[in-house]
Protein backbone atom coordinates (compact mmCIF):
# COMPACT_ATOMS: atom_id res chain seq x y z
CA UNK A 1 0.00 0.00 0.00
CA UNK A 2 2.65 2.53 1.16
CA UNK A 3 5.84 2.26 1.95
CA UNK A 4 7.62 3.25 5.44
CA UNK A 5 8.66 6.92 5.61
CA UNK A 6 13.03 6.80 6.14
CA UNK A 7 13.83 9.16 8.50
CA UNK A 8 16.48 11.46 6.09
CA UNK A 9 14.09 11.49 3.12
CA UNK A 10 11.74 14.51 2.46
CA UNK A 11 8.60 14.89 5.06
CA UNK A 12 5.22 13.82 3.09
CA UNK A 13 3.63 17.25 4.91
CA UNK A 14 5.30 19.21 2.33
CA UNK A 15 7.52 21.39 4.12
CA UNK A 16 11.09 20.82 2.54
CA UNK A 17 12.61 19.17 5.35
CA UNK A 18 13.95 15.60 6.49
CA UNK A 19 10.98 13.56 8.11
CA UNK A 20 13.45 13.34 11.18
CA UNK A 21 13.65 16.93 11.87
CA UNK A 22 10.13 17.48 10.87
CA UNK A 23 7.06 15.36 11.92
CA UNK A 24 9.30 12.72 12.78
CA UNK A 25 10.30 14.66 15.68
CA UNK A 26 7.06 14.55 16.48
CA UNK A 27 6.89 10.90 19.25
CA UNK A 28 3.06 11.24 19.08
CA UNK A 29 3.22 10.42 14.88
CA UNK A 30 3.94 6.72 15.00
CA UNK A 31 3.14 4.51 11.52
CA UNK A 32 3.12 1.49 13.33
CA UNK A 33 0.39 -0.08 15.00
CA UNK A 34 0.48 -1.32 18.62
CA UNK A 35 -0.06 -5.00 18.98
CA UNK A 36 -3.24 -4.89 21.09
CA UNK A 37 -4.46 -2.80 18.07
CA UNK A 38 -3.71 -5.58 15.47
CA UNK A 39 -6.81 -7.59 14.29
CA UNK A 40 -5.33 -9.23 11.45
CA UNK A 41 -7.83 -8.18 8.87
CA UNK A 42 -7.89 -5.12 6.63
CA UNK A 43 -9.36 -2.70 9.49
CA UNK A 44 -5.15 -2.81 10.30
CA UNK A 45 -4.53 -1.58 7.09
CA UNK A 46 -7.45 1.50 7.25
CA UNK A 47 -6.33 2.41 10.75
CA UNK A 48 -2.29 2.64 8.97
CA UNK A 49 -3.79 4.87 5.98
CA UNK A 50 -5.69 6.81 8.91
CA UNK A 51 -2.68 7.90 10.74
CA UNK A 52 -1.08 8.94 6.68
CA UNK A 53 -4.34 11.28 6.34
CA UNK A 54 -3.31 12.34 10.03
CA UNK A 55 0.25 13.34 8.90
CA UNK A 56 -1.50 15.17 5.97
CA UNK A 57 -4.04 16.99 8.17
CA UNK A 58 -0.65 18.43 10.19
CA UNK A 59 0.72 19.37 7.03
CA UNK A 60 -2.16 21.42 6.39
CA UNK A 61 -2.41 23.02 9.72
CA UNK A 62 0.98 24.21 10.09
CA UNK A 63 1.91 25.05 6.59
CA UNK A 64 -1.15 26.11 4.23
CA UNK A 65 -3.54 29.02 4.37
CA UNK A 66 -6.49 27.35 5.31
CA UNK A 67 -5.20 25.46 8.25
CA UNK A 68 -6.28 27.82 10.93
CA UNK A 69 -10.09 27.19 10.52
CA UNK A 70 -8.70 23.58 11.27
CA UNK A 71 -6.78 24.24 14.21
CA UNK A 72 -9.95 25.93 15.32
CA UNK A 73 -12.09 23.80 14.80
CA UNK A 74 -9.58 20.54 16.26
CA UNK A 75 -8.98 23.41 19.11
CA UNK A 76 -12.54 24.32 19.87
CA UNK A 77 -13.90 20.57 19.63
CA UNK A 78 -11.20 18.70 21.70
CA UNK A 79 -12.43 21.22 24.29
CA UNK A 80 -16.16 20.66 24.20
CA UNK A 81 -16.32 16.97 23.70
CA UNK A 82 -12.88 16.14 25.66
CA UNK A 83 -12.10 12.95 23.15
CA UNK A 84 -10.42 10.02 24.70
CA UNK A 85 -10.98 11.04 28.27
CA UNK A 86 -13.29 8.86 30.48
CA UNK A 87 -15.78 12.11 30.59
CA UNK A 88 -15.59 12.61 26.84
CA UNK A 89 -16.19 10.37 23.55
CA UNK A 90 -14.49 7.97 21.59
CA UNK A 91 -11.06 9.08 20.20
CA UNK A 92 -11.49 7.45 17.59
CA UNK A 93 -15.15 9.17 16.75
CA UNK A 94 -13.59 12.16 17.02
CA UNK A 95 -10.16 11.82 14.72
CA UNK A 96 -12.66 9.87 11.79
CA UNK A 97 -14.85 12.82 12.01
CA UNK A 98 -11.90 15.83 11.65
CA UNK A 99 -9.94 13.80 8.78
CA UNK A 100 -13.59 12.59 7.01
CA UNK A 101 -16.18 14.62 8.14
CA UNK A 102 -15.65 18.27 8.49
CA UNK A 103 -15.39 20.71 5.92
CA UNK A 104 -13.48 23.84 5.87
CA UNK A 105 -12.22 26.00 3.42
CA UNK A 106 -12.78 27.75 0.08
CA UNK A 107 -13.74 24.33 -1.06
CA UNK A 108 -15.35 22.99 1.24
CA UNK A 109 -13.52 19.55 1.69
CA UNK A 110 -12.40 17.02 4.08
CA UNK A 111 -8.83 16.41 4.98
CA UNK A 112 -9.25 12.76 3.14
CA UNK A 113 -10.73 14.74 -0.02
CA UNK A 114 -7.88 16.14 -0.15
CA UNK A 115 -5.22 13.99 0.58
CA UNK A 116 -7.12 11.95 -2.46
CA UNK A 117 -6.37 14.81 -4.67
CA UNK A 118 -2.48 15.34 -3.96
CA UNK A 119 0.65 13.88 -4.77
CA UNK A 120 0.87 11.49 -2.30
CA UNK A 121 -2.58 9.21 -3.24
CA UNK A 122 -0.59 8.43 -6.93
CA UNK A 123 2.18 6.95 -4.76
CA UNK A 124 -0.07 4.29 -2.70
CA UNK A 125 -0.46 0.92 -3.56
CA UNK A 126 -3.78 -1.08 -4.23
CA UNK A 127 -5.67 -1.48 -2.00
CA UNK A 128 -4.61 1.75 -0.49
CA UNK A 129 -6.07 3.64 -3.24
CA UNK A 130 -9.76 2.12 -3.02
CA UNK A 131 -9.67 1.93 1.40
CA UNK A 132 -8.70 5.69 1.09
CA UNK A 133 -11.94 6.34 -0.86
CA UNK A 134 -13.92 3.91 1.22
CA UNK A 135 -12.35 6.24 4.33
CA UNK A 136 -13.30 9.33 2.79
CA UNK A 137 -16.97 7.73 2.14
CA UNK A 138 -17.43 6.98 5.30
CA UNK A 139 -19.86 8.12 7.89
CA UNK A 140 -22.14 7.64 11.36
CA UNK A 141 -25.50 6.81 11.40
CA UNK A 142 -27.72 4.83 13.30
CA UNK A 143 -28.35 1.25 12.49
CA UNK A 144 -30.85 -1.51 13.64
CA UNK A 145 -29.06 -4.99 14.08
CA UNK A 146 -30.99 -7.38 12.22
CA UNK A 147 -29.17 -10.85 12.56
CA UNK A 148 -26.20 -11.93 14.39
CA UNK A 149 -23.84 -14.86 13.92
CA UNK A 150 -20.29 -16.45 14.45
CA UNK A 151 -18.62 -14.20 12.29
CA UNK A 152 -20.65 -11.33 11.55
CA UNK A 153 -23.66 -9.10 12.36
CA UNK A 154 -26.43 -7.70 10.24
CA UNK A 155 -27.41 -4.39 10.00
CA UNK A 156 -30.26 -2.36 8.67
CA UNK A 157 -29.64 2.09 8.05
CA UNK A 158 -32.12 3.50 9.92
CA UNK A 159 -32.21 6.78 7.29
CA UNK A 160 -32.42 4.16 4.26
CA UNK A 161 -32.98 0.59 5.07
CA UNK A 162 -29.70 -0.20 3.59
CA UNK A 163 -28.36 -3.72 4.56
CA UNK A 164 -24.99 -4.04 6.13
CA UNK A 165 -22.97 -7.16 6.61
CA UNK A 166 -20.17 -6.51 9.36
CA UNK A 167 -17.60 -8.11 10.07
CA UNK A 168 -16.97 -9.63 13.84
CA UNK A 169 -13.12 -8.50 15.31
CA UNK A 170 -13.74 -10.34 19.28
CA UNK A 171 -14.59 -6.59 20.58
CA UNK A 172 -16.58 -6.77 23.81
CA UNK A 173 -19.43 -4.77 23.04
CA UNK A 174 -20.03 -7.58 19.82
CA UNK A 175 -20.80 -10.35 22.87
CA UNK A 176 -23.46 -7.75 24.25
CA UNK A 177 -25.18 -7.42 21.05
CA UNK A 178 -28.96 -7.81 20.60
CA UNK A 179 -31.29 -8.07 17.90
CA UNK A 180 -33.12 -4.89 17.33
CA UNK A 181 -30.70 -3.11 19.28
CA UNK A 182 -30.01 0.20 17.68
CA UNK A 183 -25.87 1.47 17.39
CA UNK A 184 -25.07 4.62 16.22
CA UNK A 185 -21.61 3.61 14.57
CA UNK A 186 -19.15 4.13 12.04
CA UNK A 187 -18.63 1.14 9.36
CA UNK A 188 -15.69 1.52 6.72
CA UNK A 189 -16.23 -0.75 3.45
CA UNK A 190 -18.86 -2.09 1.61
CA UNK A 191 -22.07 -2.95 2.07
CA UNK A 192 -21.34 -6.78 1.91
CA UNK A 193 -18.46 -6.99 4.25
CA UNK A 194 -17.74 -4.24 6.24
CA UNK A 195 -15.84 -3.38 9.54
CA UNK A 196 -16.52 -1.54 12.54
CA UNK A 197 -14.60 1.72 13.10
CA UNK A 198 -15.93 3.55 16.02
CA UNK A 199 -16.92 2.23 19.47
CA UNK A 200 -21.29 1.93 18.85
CA UNK A 201 -23.73 4.20 21.24
CA UNK A 202 -26.20 1.21 21.96
CA UNK A 203 -30.05 2.08 22.15
CA UNK A 204 -33.03 -0.30 23.23
CA UNK A 205 -35.56 -0.87 20.42
CA UNK A 206 -38.28 0.90 21.54
CA UNK A 207 -36.02 4.02 20.53
CA UNK A 208 -36.31 2.81 16.53
CA UNK A 209 -39.05 5.42 15.40
CA UNK A 210 -37.88 8.43 16.91
CA UNK A 211 -34.17 8.15 15.91
CA UNK A 212 -35.31 7.01 12.20
CA UNK A 213 -37.37 10.46 12.11
CA UNK A 214 -34.17 12.32 13.65
CA UNK A 215 -32.06 10.66 11.01
CA UNK A 216 -34.41 12.15 8.65
CA UNK A 217 -34.35 15.52 9.69
CA UNK A 218 -30.35 15.68 9.43
CA UNK A 219 -30.98 17.04 6.21
CA UNK A 220 -31.71 21.00 8.12
CA UNK A 221 -28.32 20.86 9.57
CA UNK A 222 -26.43 20.57 6.45
CA UNK A 223 -28.77 22.86 4.33
CA UNK A 224 -27.84 25.40 7.53
CA UNK A 225 -24.27 25.09 7.75
CA UNK A 226 -23.51 24.68 3.86
CA UNK A 227 -26.20 26.71 1.97
CA UNK A 228 -23.40 27.97 -0.52
CA UNK A 229 -22.95 24.20 -1.18
CA UNK A 230 -24.62 21.44 -3.40
CA UNK A 231 -24.59 18.34 -3.12
CA UNK A 232 -25.42 15.71 -5.50
CA UNK A 233 -28.99 13.62 -4.29
CA UNK A 234 -27.39 10.63 -4.21
CA UNK A 235 -24.72 11.86 -1.31
CA UNK A 236 -27.21 14.15 0.59
CA UNK A 237 -28.21 11.42 3.21
CA UNK A 238 -23.95 10.67 3.65
CA UNK A 239 -23.38 14.09 3.68
CA UNK A 240 -26.17 14.57 6.30
CA UNK A 241 -25.07 12.57 8.11
CA UNK A 242 -21.39 13.38 8.40
CA UNK A 243 -22.47 17.08 9.20
CA UNK A 244 -24.54 16.03 11.77
CA UNK A 245 -21.65 14.19 13.91
CA UNK A 246 -21.07 17.34 15.99
CA UNK A 247 -24.68 17.36 17.35
CA UNK A 248 -24.96 13.58 18.08
CA UNK A 249 -21.58 13.93 20.15
CA UNK A 250 -23.59 16.60 21.98
CA UNK A 251 -27.00 14.18 22.53
CA UNK A 252 -24.34 11.56 23.45
CA UNK A 253 -22.47 13.63 26.65
CA UNK A 254 -25.66 14.72 27.64
CA UNK A 255 -25.33 18.69 26.31
CA UNK A 256 -28.48 18.64 24.81
CA UNK A 257 -32.15 19.31 26.60
CA UNK A 258 -33.38 17.74 23.74
CA UNK A 259 -33.41 15.80 20.57
CA UNK A 260 -34.73 17.41 16.79
CA UNK A 261 -38.32 16.77 17.07
CA UNK A 262 -38.43 12.88 16.64
CA UNK A 263 -42.13 12.69 15.21
CA UNK A 264 -43.57 14.57 11.79
CA UNK A 265 -45.60 17.36 13.01
CA UNK A 266 -48.84 17.51 10.88
CA UNK A 267 -49.87 20.51 9.38
CA UNK A 268 -53.71 21.11 10.36
CA UNK A 269 -56.31 23.74 10.69
CA UNK A 270 -58.73 21.60 12.75
CA UNK A 271 -57.33 22.27 16.77
CA UNK A 272 -59.25 18.66 17.33
CA UNK A 273 -56.28 16.73 15.69
CA UNK A 274 -54.18 18.18 18.35
CA UNK A 275 -51.78 15.72 20.40
CA UNK A 276 -50.50 15.09 23.78
CA UNK A 277 -47.18 15.89 24.04
CA UNK A 278 -44.47 17.13 26.93
CA UNK A 279 -43.05 20.47 27.55
CA UNK A 280 -40.37 19.46 24.65
CA UNK A 281 -43.22 18.34 21.88
CA UNK A 282 -42.66 14.66 22.63
CA UNK A 283 -45.34 12.38 22.50
CA UNK A 284 -46.65 11.39 25.69
CA UNK A 285 -46.01 7.58 26.25
CA UNK A 286 -44.75 6.71 30.16
CA UNK A 287 -41.39 4.84 30.18
CA UNK A 288 -39.44 3.27 32.77
CA UNK A 289 -36.03 2.37 32.25
CA UNK A 290 -34.32 -0.88 33.98
CA UNK A 291 -30.52 -0.32 35.28
CA UNK A 292 -28.55 -3.65 37.23
CA UNK A 293 -26.91 -1.66 39.89
CA UNK A 294 -23.38 -2.50 40.55
CA UNK A 295 -22.82 -0.98 43.83
CA UNK A 296 -25.24 0.99 45.30
CA UNK A 297 -22.72 3.09 47.75
CA UNK A 298 -20.88 3.78 44.68
CA UNK A 299 -24.22 4.75 42.45
CA UNK A 300 -25.32 7.10 45.17
CA UNK A 301 -21.73 9.18 45.33
CA UNK A 302 -21.85 9.51 41.84
CA UNK A 303 -25.34 10.47 41.26
CA UNK A 304 -25.07 13.31 43.96
CA UNK A 305 -22.28 14.88 41.73
CA UNK A 306 -24.38 15.18 38.76
CA UNK A 307 -26.15 18.86 39.08
CA UNK A 308 -29.51 17.86 37.30
CA UNK A 309 -29.80 15.00 39.60
CA UNK A 310 -31.25 16.06 43.34
CA UNK A 311 -32.44 13.50 45.89
CA UNK A 312 -35.64 14.00 47.53
CA UNK A 313 -35.08 12.12 51.17
CA UNK A 314 -39.06 11.79 51.80
CA UNK A 315 -39.97 9.93 48.41
CA UNK A 316 -36.45 8.31 48.22
CA UNK A 317 -35.87 9.49 44.86
CA UNK A 318 -33.49 11.01 42.49
CA UNK A 319 -35.53 14.33 40.58
CA UNK A 320 -34.21 14.46 37.00
CA UNK A 321 -34.71 18.13 35.71
CA UNK A 322 -33.62 20.98 33.31
CA UNK A 323 -33.34 24.33 34.05
CA UNK A 324 -34.78 26.71 32.05
CA UNK A 325 -33.93 30.38 32.26
CA UNK A 326 -36.40 33.19 31.74
CA UNK A 327 -36.45 36.52 30.41
CA UNK A 328 -36.65 37.84 34.77
CA UNK A 329 -33.56 36.58 34.89
CA UNK A 330 -35.08 33.82 36.88
CA UNK A 331 -34.60 30.21 36.58
CA UNK A 332 -37.54 27.97 36.35
CA UNK A 333 -37.10 24.17 37.01
CA UNK A 334 -38.98 21.56 34.88
CA UNK A 335 -39.08 17.59 36.24
CA UNK A 336 -37.67 15.39 33.28
CA UNK A 337 -38.25 12.58 35.26
CA UNK A 338 -37.34 10.68 38.41
CA UNK A 339 -35.45 7.72 39.97
CA UNK A 340 -35.41 4.97 42.45
CA UNK A 341 -33.33 1.89 43.82
CA UNK A 342 -35.82 -1.24 44.22
CA UNK A 343 -33.49 -4.40 45.07
CA UNK A 344 -30.43 -4.77 43.00
CA UNK A 345 -31.94 -2.28 40.24
CA UNK A 346 -32.34 1.07 39.60
CA UNK A 347 -35.75 2.41 38.08
CA UNK A 348 -35.96 5.61 35.84
CA UNK A 349 -39.06 7.16 35.12
CA UNK A 350 -40.19 10.03 32.17
CA UNK A 351 -43.35 10.54 29.85
CA UNK A 352 -41.65 10.30 26.71
CA UNK A 353 -39.48 7.80 25.16
CA UNK A 354 -37.18 10.49 23.53
CA UNK A 355 -36.26 11.33 27.39
CA UNK A 356 -36.11 8.04 28.02
CA UNK A 357 -33.36 7.51 25.58
CA UNK A 358 -31.19 10.88 26.95
CA UNK A 359 -31.81 9.38 30.66
CA UNK A 360 -29.96 5.71 29.21
CA UNK A 361 -26.94 8.19 27.70
CA UNK A 362 -27.03 10.15 30.22
CA UNK A 363 -26.48 7.46 32.89
CA UNK A 364 -24.66 5.24 30.75
CA UNK A 365 -21.74 7.73 29.96
CA UNK A 366 -21.65 8.83 33.44
CA UNK A 367 -22.18 6.04 35.77
CA UNK A 368 -20.85 3.05 33.11
CA UNK A 369 -19.23 1.48 36.10
CA UNK A 370 -21.43 1.13 38.61
CA UNK A 371 -24.73 0.69 36.64
CA UNK A 372 -25.67 -1.52 33.36
CA UNK A 373 -28.88 -0.95 30.70
CA UNK A 374 -31.01 -3.79 31.22
CA UNK A 375 -34.54 -2.58 29.54
CA UNK A 376 -37.16 -0.03 29.00
CA UNK A 377 -40.94 -0.52 29.20
CA UNK A 378 -43.27 2.04 27.22
CA UNK A 379 -46.42 2.58 27.15
CA UNK A 380 -49.09 4.76 24.97
CA UNK A 381 -51.51 7.13 26.10
CA UNK A 382 -54.17 5.53 23.99
CA UNK A 383 -53.36 1.68 25.88
CA UNK A 384 -54.28 3.36 29.21
CA UNK A 385 -57.93 1.85 30.03
CA UNK A 386 -60.92 3.75 30.66
CA UNK A 387 -61.44 4.50 34.44
CA UNK A 388 -64.92 2.62 35.81
CA UNK A 389 -67.77 4.90 36.74
CA UNK A 390 -66.86 3.86 39.99
CA UNK A 391 -62.98 5.52 40.22
CA UNK A 392 -64.80 8.44 38.13
CA UNK A 393 -67.46 9.07 41.01
CA UNK A 394 -64.34 8.67 43.69
CA UNK A 395 -62.47 11.35 41.80
CA UNK A 396 -64.84 13.76 41.25
CA UNK A 397 -65.71 13.48 44.98
CA UNK A 398 -61.63 14.38 45.97
CA UNK A 399 -61.82 17.06 43.25
CA UNK A 400 -65.09 18.96 45.14
CA UNK A 401 -63.52 18.84 48.22
CA UNK A 402 -60.43 20.44 46.97
CA UNK A 403 -61.66 22.92 45.11
CA UNK A 404 -64.40 24.00 47.77
CA UNK A 405 -61.49 26.08 49.34
CA UNK A 406 -62.02 29.46 47.66
CA UNK A 407 -58.21 30.47 47.90
CA UNK A 408 -56.92 27.07 46.46
CA UNK A 409 -59.60 28.19 43.10
CA UNK A 410 -58.41 31.97 43.53
CA UNK A 411 -54.71 30.68 43.25
CA UNK A 412 -55.21 28.20 40.26
CA UNK A 413 -57.07 30.38 38.13
CA UNK A 414 -54.17 33.01 38.25
CA UNK A 415 -51.87 30.24 37.65
CA UNK A 416 -53.70 29.14 34.89
CA UNK A 417 -54.39 32.70 32.96
CA UNK A 418 -50.26 33.68 34.24
CA UNK A 419 -49.29 30.30 32.16
CA UNK A 420 -51.43 31.22 29.12
CA UNK A 421 -50.89 35.54 29.27
CA UNK A 422 -47.03 35.05 29.65
CA UNK A 423 -45.92 31.40 28.73
CA UNK A 424 -48.14 29.52 25.99
CA UNK A 425 -48.37 32.57 23.65
CA UNK A 426 -44.61 32.73 23.34
CA UNK A 427 -44.51 28.70 23.17
CA UNK A 428 -44.21 26.95 19.71
CA UNK A 429 -47.17 24.75 19.09
CA UNK A 430 -47.46 22.29 16.40
CA UNK A 431 -51.07 22.97 15.40
CA UNK A 432 -49.68 26.60 14.34
CA UNK A 433 -47.08 25.18 12.17
CA UNK A 434 -44.52 25.46 14.78
CA UNK A 435 -45.01 29.02 15.10
CA UNK A 436 -45.52 30.75 18.80
CA UNK A 437 -49.22 32.29 18.99
CA UNK A 438 -47.30 35.38 19.27
CA UNK A 439 -45.94 35.09 15.96
CA UNK A 440 -48.37 33.63 14.22
CA UNK A 441 -50.96 36.27 14.75
CA UNK A 442 -48.81 38.55 12.61
CA UNK A 443 -50.59 37.24 8.96
CA UNK A 444 -53.90 36.80 8.49
CA UNK A 445 -53.71 33.10 8.27
CA UNK A 446 -51.88 33.15 11.28
CA UNK A 447 -54.65 34.95 13.16
CA UNK A 448 -57.44 32.51 12.03
CA UNK A 449 -55.71 29.60 13.24
CA UNK A 450 -55.20 31.27 16.69
CA UNK A 451 -58.65 32.16 16.52
CA UNK A 452 -59.69 28.68 15.79
CA UNK A 453 -57.16 27.18 18.66
CA UNK A 454 -58.57 29.67 20.97
CA UNK A 455 -62.56 28.86 20.22
CA UNK A 456 -61.81 25.32 20.81
CA UNK A 457 -59.93 25.91 24.06
CA UNK A 458 -62.69 27.85 25.37
CA UNK A 459 -65.27 25.06 24.39
CA UNK A 460 -63.44 22.53 26.54
CA UNK A 461 -64.18 24.64 29.53
CA UNK A 462 -68.31 24.10 28.70
CA UNK A 463 -67.54 20.19 30.10
CA UNK A 464 -65.64 21.82 33.21
CA UNK A 465 -67.63 21.08 36.46
CA UNK A 466 -69.19 24.34 37.87
CA UNK A 467 -66.61 23.67 40.88
CA UNK A 468 -63.38 23.98 38.77
CA UNK A 469 -61.64 27.89 38.06
CA UNK A 470 -62.60 28.78 34.18
CA UNK A 471 -60.34 31.19 31.91
CA UNK A 472 -61.45 34.47 30.62
CA UNK A 473 -59.80 33.87 27.27
CA UNK A 474 -60.73 37.17 26.05
CA UNK A 475 -58.13 38.15 27.93
CA UNK A 476 -55.53 36.31 25.96
CA UNK A 477 -57.41 37.11 22.62
CA UNK A 478 -56.83 41.23 23.69
CA UNK A 479 -52.87 40.29 24.45
CA UNK A 480 -52.70 38.68 20.87
CA UNK A 481 -54.47 41.68 18.95
CA UNK A 482 -57.72 39.62 18.45
CA UNK A 483 -61.64 40.91 18.80
CA UNK A 484 -63.53 39.10 21.71
CA UNK A 485 -65.86 36.10 21.39
CA UNK A 486 -69.56 36.88 19.58
CA UNK A 487 -71.89 34.72 21.18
Amino acid sequence: MGEKIGRNEPCPCGSGKKYKKCCGQNESIDFSLPEDMLTGTPLDDYLFLHQGVALYAEKIARFEKEGKELRKAESEYKKKFKPGKEEGIPLSLFMSWLHCDFLFGETLETVCERFIKSPYYAKLKEPGPTYLKYLSDSYCTFYEILDIQKDRIFFAELGTGQKWQVFRINEPFEREARIGDIWYLRFIDSHAGAYIYTPPFIYPQETKVFFTEAVKKQKSILLNKFSGKKFPEKDFFRESCKAAVPFWMDFFLGNLDEIPPAYSETKTDSPEKLILCNTDRELMSFSKIFFRVKGKKRLRHKLSLLREFDYDEKQKEWIWFKEEKRKAKIFRRIILGNLYLKGDRLIGETNSIERAARLVTKLTQKLGDVLSYEKMESVSLDSFPKPTTEEKKKFEEKQKELYSNPEIRKKLKEDLEDYYLKEWIRTRIPALNNQTPMEAVKTEEGKRQVKRLLDYFESLQENIPPYKPKINFDRLRKKLGLPPKTN
